[in-house]
């Protein structure tokens, strides 16, 4: 073989390999999904006497996730709160646990996947409602965390510590909106942030 068909050989692998990576990212959405749909249903969750004790072993492992991922290994995090997720597919905990790992891992658009996963199981479960309200306001997307937080005053009528800090994160959002068409027509341009060094 020419050495440019080796070039054209290789270059075919490699599109192949981006487009077998997108498929298999794909497929492992669509196992999460069919596992939260179908986990009700699948034998040997109802009524065998093991379900409490998956739980409690999927509870262990998100914790065990969340040290990880708060001590900055996402890798780790994401392995254990799949584990997680396969003890018992009904932890929200895991989902949204999974979503912030993807925060960390700079993968925004998994994130909200998980979030809405476990918004799915669970649509009052406030630490979803928060994650995937943070997640919005990330991606700039104030209105819709402004309509989880009125799902929050819902919830937590008595109020709750998600419900206050989502709430000021919107306010800083909506006054850094404010703040920027203002430096603009000042002429000004914000000052760089300072670089480390």
């Amino acid at each position: 073989m020419t050495s440019q068909g080796q070039g054209a050989m290789t270059e075919k692998h490699r599109e192949g390999g981006v487009a077998m990576g997108s498929i298999v990212k794909g497929l492992r959405v669509l196992a999460m999904v069919l596992l939260v749909q179908g986990a009700a249903l699948a034998p040997g969750w109802a009524g065998d006497g093991r379900a409490p004790a998956r739980t409690k072993i999927s509870q262990a492992l998100a914790k065990d996730a969340s040290a990880k991922l708060a001590a900055s290994d996402a890798m780790a995090a994401l392995t254990l709160y799949e584990s997680a997720l396969v003890a018992d597919p009904r932890n929200t905990a895991a989902y949204v646990g999974l979503g912030r790992t993807y925060e960390a891992l700079k993968r925004p658009k998994d994130s909200m996947r998980y979030y809405e996963l476990a918004l799915a199981i669970d649509p009052n479960d406030v630490a979803a409602l928060e994650a995937q309200s943070m997640a919005f306001l990330a991606a700039g997307d104030i209105a819709q965390a402004e309509q989880n937080l009125n799902r929050l005053r819902r919830i937590c009528v008595s109020g709750c510590a998600a419900l206050e800090r989502v709430d000021a994160a919107i306010a800083r959002a909506l006054d850094e909106r404010v703040a920027a068409p203002a430096e603009e027509a000042k002429g000004g341009v914000p000052p760089a942030p300072a670089q480390k060094g």
